[in-house]
């Protein structure tokens, strides 16, 4: 996996993580066990460093107390603690609160997609996608679901079935910024740069101290040429969080692109 892949998923958890924070603030058990239960998955897949893997796990320890702490919870599903570290333990556990309650006509919603990711793994891209079509049908208004199947899409560089069920997910309640920040991936990888800028300013309206999405906008104002604009993001991005690998990249390709361009002027002239 490549590192620009690796900082993609890592902004993916975190998103996830707060998504189902804010979805137990709001009362919503469900959606926030869905948004959890992706997070878990996604982070007993992903292969980081040992000091992000240990910030990230602080950070679903503390999540999980919450979430398990919750009157909600508790009143459905009785008293309930992991220790720090135990995401494969969480995992297996929300997800079968998850299977338990997510049956369609005598099949489980989460088996389905289990045996659509098979399809798409062994490369039956067809079959993986009818089914995946299949799942969304059932649950046409779980937000979290479509997330995570147009995520999946991404994983595999299939972006244009990416873009075709967050656009769906576009008229759920969902959450805004974590859309329009992976619409703006997709539209990107697609060198759709126009369409990716206008989903990253509407989750900058939402999130204008974001500095992920700062990053991921000033990218594609660099593709574009437009690097006055460029560096405003990426300088912004940096004043938010000085240590940001990815913001720092760009940040020295733009100084070069500066620095190129004031040469090749100065022998013009």
């Amino acid at each position: 996996m490549s590192r620009e892949a690796r900082i993609q998923d890592l902004q993916l958890i975190t998103r996830k993580l707060s998504e189902a924070k804010a979805h137990l603030q709001q009362g919503q058990l469900k959606r926030s066990l869905m948004a959890f239960t992706n997070a878990l998955r996604q982070t007993i897949e992903l292969e980081i460093r040992k000091t992000d893997n240990e910030r990230l796990s602080a950070k679903i320890f503390t999540l999980a107390k919450d979430l398990t702490g919750s009157e909600l919870f508790k009143s459905s599903y009785g008293p309930v603690s992991f220790a720090e570290g135990q995401e494969k333990v969480m995992y297996d556990f929300m997800n079968s609160l998850i299977e338990a309650e997510q049956e369609e006509t005598g099949e489980k919603v989460v088996e389905k997609i289990a045996r659509a990711q098979k399809l798409l793994d062994a490369g039956q891209i067809d079959k993986a996608r009818e089914l995946f079509d299949g799942v969304l049908l059932a649950v046409p208004e779980d937000a979290a679901i479509h997330l995570d199947i147009g995520e999946r899409y991404m994983k595999k560089e299939l972006y244009e079935d990416a873009e075709r069920v967050f656009r769906v997910a576009e008229f759920l309640d969902t959450e805004p910024v974590h859309l329009c920040n992976r619409l703006g991936i997709a539209l990107r990888k697609m060198n759709r740069y126009h369409e990716a800028i206008e989903q990253y300013k509407k989750a900058l309206s939402f999130a204008r101290d974001d500095e992920h999405i700062h990053t991921n906008i000033a990218l594609v104002y660099y593709l574009i040429q437009d690097l006055p604009t460029s560096y405003q993001h990426i300088k912004r991005a940096l004043e938010l969080a000085p240590d940001l690998e990815e913001a720092k990249k760009i940040r020295d390709v733009l100084i070069k692109a500066a620095k190129k361009a004031k040469e090749q002027k100065m022998q013009a002239s």
